[in-house]
C-alpha cells in the first residue's frame, strides 16, 4: 500500500475526467453545468500527473501487482492518446482527398 493512496485515486478520476473532456466536451459541459466547454489538459500533463503514483509505488518496493494498478491510468491515457490521433489523421486524410476532387462544370 502506498501513501496518500485516496489522493491518488481522486488523481486519477481527475485524469479520467479530462480523457472524458477530450471525448465528449458538449456532454461534460451539460453535466457539469458549465456555461462553456472546458478545455483539457495537455497529454504531456497528464503522463506526469499519472506518473507520480506508480513511481512512487516503485520507490517503496510495492508488491509489483500495486505498481501495475497504479500504472494502468497512464495506459489509459495512451490508448487514448492513440485512438484521437487515428481518428484525427483519419478526417484529415479523407478531407485531403475531398480537396482532390476533380469538378466538372455542368455535370
Amino acid at each position: 500500500m502506498i501513501p496518500f493512496a485516496t489522493g491518488f485515486t481522486l488523481l486519477a478520476l481527475f485524469i479520467h475526467l479530462n480523457l472524458a473532456i477530450l471525448f465528449h466536451p458538449d456532454d461534460v459541459r451539460t453535466c457539469l453545468q458549465l456555461t462553456h466547454n472546458p478545455k483539457p489538459l495537455s497529454y504531456g500533463m497528464l503522463y506526469a500527473l499519472s506518473a507520480v503514483a506508480p513511481t512512487l509505488s516503485l520507490f517503496l518496493y510495492s508488491p509489483w501487482k500495486t505498481t501495475l494498478w497504479w500504472l494502468l491510468t497512464t495506459v489509459v491515457i495512451f490508448v487514448v492518446q492513440c485512438a484521437m490521433n487515428t481518428i484525427e489523421s483519419s478526417s484529415r486524410g479523407i478531407s485531403e482527398l475531398e480537396s482532390k476532387r476533380y469538378v466538372f462544370r455542368g455535370a
